[in-house]
């Protein structure tokens, strides 16, 4: 399990399953947001979107749940921290993603966002 600071992240074999934290009632509320807002993301049938994300492939009602394909994670090997500052800030500005390696992935030979929930 990873503890973020609005979801906990279970690392399953083929999916990925995160839920809000129960750290205190403001961090689950932000936890469940951030659900919803991958969710959201996740419906985008914009291609510039569609491209840059690993979509929800499972979701419960309210946030409560959000399930997506377990990715490889990017590296500082695939990719500098500056390289990836750069990749964030010029092709993904529009989606709220950190510049940060785990918030990424690789599918199919591309990079795509695993964390865009804020």
């Amino acid at each position: 399990m990873i503890k973020g600071s609005t979801r906990w992240v279970f690392i399953g074999r083929k999916r990925v399953y995160k839920i809000p934290s129960l750290y205190s009632w403001s961090h689950f509320l932000t936890g469940l947001l951030a659900n919803l807002q991958e969710v959201t993301w996740s419906k985008m049938v914009d291609d510039e979107v569609v491209d840059k994300i690993c979509p929800v492939s499972f979701y419960a009602p309210l946030g409560f749940l959000v399930v997506m394909e377990k990715l490889p994670i990017l590296t500082d090997m695939d990719m500098s921290r500056e390289e990836l500052e750069l990749l964030v800030e010029t092709s993904y500005s529009t989606i709220p993603v950190e510049p940060k390696h785990n918030s990424f992935g690789k599918k199919s030979g591309r990079i795509v966002a695993l964390d865009y929930g804020s």
